[in-house]
């Protein structure tokens, strides 16, 4: 019933495959935002298919403001320039960013897929955001036709179109532009690891995240969130809301079609290094060939820095019973889980993600049947995050 996408995406080769994550939390996807009105004002009658469509498109933008855009800028697309965004190009061309053990940044897709876009903001039917979540805001107003983001951002964009100069418009979501008979999609999104504490609190742990991952919390969670239910079986029960958010309905039926990016250590820096290659590339004028190959050359080291020590191999289990590591887990059906107290830490520090995780902490509590207490605290964002459990891991001050 979960997703094996999703599921894969947390097995780490550096670890033997292991799993080392859940994805209780969800997933999201890039997506390419278009203004459907402005689209039919410039003679087309959908989104692009592939990248020369998206092009044409773009520069057409460009040179013929929409109608009910009322300031003296316009533009075919606001450019985001993360490391997903370039992965999701590369992905949509049929490349990859990381196979057989090796970043793989120096390929023809990669290259074709920065390129055009140098040659589009060349053209000037492309731009840069000018500030965070600028983007959003400029396709509420009606000054870009197209941006690439994630399909968690929907309710902003919601927001951004009702609230907008523009007076509102037809927009929805499509496959970022690829060049195969089908779409490739960039998906991604948070984990949830349970931290090696003590047997206790470990299982307690994985209990509040079968709990948060059942059909009824996940379809709470979806509606707060935004994201991708964790289980198939969840969009069953989403029929209504998934009907009156079609954009998010789109962009669900192209979880088929997903691909995840690199699950190594060492990727969160490798990312900042994707970044600052792709903006060299697009606007600052670099040679593509060139920056990729030395991007691939960073990105291995960076990898290989972060590699943990040796090699850890998948075991086979044991014949005789218990099948897993007693001395990690505990012989689990004599642990005593009353009165356990987990803390978790969670990134949904704001709005309807905050008051969801907040109630399904609450319920989770309330009714559990061992007197486990989660105490689920909002750090704030990824970086947060990761910066609190890098630090952490050298104090022993982990969440657990």
């Amino acid at each position: 019933d979960f997703f094996e996408s999703f599921i894969n995406s947390d097995r780490l080769p550096q670890f033997g495959n292991q799993v080392f994550g859940f994805p209780a939390a969800g997933r999201s996807m890039e997506m390419l935002y278009y203004n459907m009105d402005w689209l039919t004002e410039l003679g087309y009658d959908g989104p692009p298919q592939t990248p020369e469509e998206f092009a044409d498109m773009t520069c057409a933008a460009a040179a013929q403001p929409f109608s009910k855009n009322t300031s003296d800028f316009t533009t075919g697309m606001e450019m985001d320039t993360d490391a997903s965004a370039l992965a999701a190009l590369i992905f949509a061309r049929g490349g990859e960013i990381f196979e057989d053990g090796a970043f793989t940044y120096n390929t023809e897709e990669a290259i074709a897929a920065a390129t055009l876009i140098q040659d589009l903001v060349n053209q000037g039917c492309i731009t840069q955001i000018a500030e965070q979540y600028g983007d959003q805001t400029d396709f509420g107003n009606g000054k870009t036709l197209f941006t690439q983001s994630s399909s968690s951002g929907l309710p902003y964009y919601v927001s951004a179109v009702n609230d907008g100069e523009a007076g509102g418009f037809e927009w929805s979501v499509a496959p970022v532009p690829y060049t195969g008979a089908d779409p490739v999609q960039n998906i991604y999104g948070a984990s949830t690891s349970v931290v090696k504490t003590d047997p206790q609190t470990q299982l307690a742990s994985w209990l509040f995240l079968k709990f948060w991952s059942s059909p009824e919390n996940q379809a709470i969670w979806v509606q707060a969130s935004n994201y991708f239910p964790a289980r198939d079986s969840v969009a069953a029960g989403l029929s209504d809301y998934m009907a009156e958010n079609a954009a998010l309905g789109t962009a669900f039926d192209l979880l088929k079609y997903g691909k995840a990016e690199a699950p190594v250590a060492g990727y969160d820096n490798v990312r900042d290094a994707v970044e600052e290659a792709f903006i060299d590339i697009i606007f600052n004028g670099a040679d593509a060939a060139s920056t990729l190959a030395a991007l691939e050359e960073t990105a291995n080291e960076i990898m290989a820095e972060s590699a943990p020590d040796g090699e850890m191999a998948v075991t086979e289990p044991e014949p005789e019973e218990p099948d897993y590591d007693t001395d990690l887990y505990g012989v689990i059906p004599e642990i005593d889980l009353a009165g356990a107290e987990v803390t978790f830490w969670t990134r949904y520090d704001s709005g309807g993600r905050q008051e969801a995780m907040e109630t399904i902490c609450a319920d989770f509590n309330a009714t559990n049947e061992y007197g486990i207490t989660v105490d689920c605290v909002p750090l704030g964002h990824y970086g947060i995050l990761y910066d609190s459990m890098i630090a952490g891991l050298t104090t022993g001050d982990v969440p657990g």
